[in-house]
């Protein structure tokens, strides 16, 4: 599809991307997208995943839960709130509460 998509709540493309973290893509079926908005869910708060980097930027929104994210050598606590990175900068998301934490993800592919 081109020109716009839509995906409803609980809609998604499953995407794996990597084994941490849980993605649903909100524009697989929009042709030439130059980001790519994802919905991802993070439910173990226990857990701790591999600080990683990609080509590209990176926009993070919590919509729902407590997340503790680390960028470079900089972490944060985020409860409704929001961070960009920039290429090649390491980060990492996890939860710090015993429910799960849902994050609006954008990534960005030109810069």
């Amino acid at each position: 599809m081109s020109g716009y998509t839509v995906v409803r709540k609980g809609g998604g493309a499953h995407v794996e991307r990597n084994p941490d973290y849980k993605f649903a893509s909100l524009a697989f079926n929009f042709i030439g997208r130059e980001m790519e908005p994802m919905i991802v869910t993070l439910d173990e708060a226990d857990k701790t995943p591999e600080l990683v980097f990609h080509a590209g930027q990176e926009f993070n929104y919590v919509v729902e839960g407590s997340v503790r994210v680390t960028i470079g050598k900089n972490v944060f606590v985020f409860i409704t709130s929001a961070a960009m990175a920039a290429i090649g900068i390491k980060l990492r998301a996890n939860a710090i509460s015993n429910t799960i934490a849902i994050i609006l993800t954008i990534f960005f592919f030109t810069c």
